[in-house]
């Protein structure tokens, strides 16, 4: 996986890529992170496979635009959805004990 700023195009012998849905990309760049900022990320998601490879990367990038379809929009995860994850986390990992926790 490759991500560069702004959209590229790539000819590389041996390589052959695919861009990954905007809205279900993994990182998306530093704005993806400032509270309050909904901008599309600054970086484009690429996934490269050796050219002999290639027909299982159209198989994966079919998959991923067809959830992207359904997915919600790239930064859609609220402070209230973290607080619950790392609550469920906590539990599982046996760190909440009678309504408290150890540690943070």
């Amino acid at each position: 996986m490759m991500e560069p700023y702004g959209q590229s195009e790539f000819e590389i012998d041996g390589l052959k890529y695919h861009e990954v849905p905007t809205n279900i990309v993994p990182y998306g760049a530093i704005n993806r992170f400032i509270k309050g900022d909904r901008r599309e990320p600054d970086t484009t998601s690429y996934l490269f496979v050796k050219t002999a490879h290639y027909r299982h990367l159209v198989d994966v990038i079919k998959r991923l635009e067809a959830t992207a379809k359904s997915a919600p929009y790239f930064k859609s995860v609220t402070a209230k959805d973290r607080r619950e994850a790392k609550r469920r986390v906590r539990a599982e990992k046996g760190l909440i004990v009678f309504g408290g926790s150890y540690g943070a």
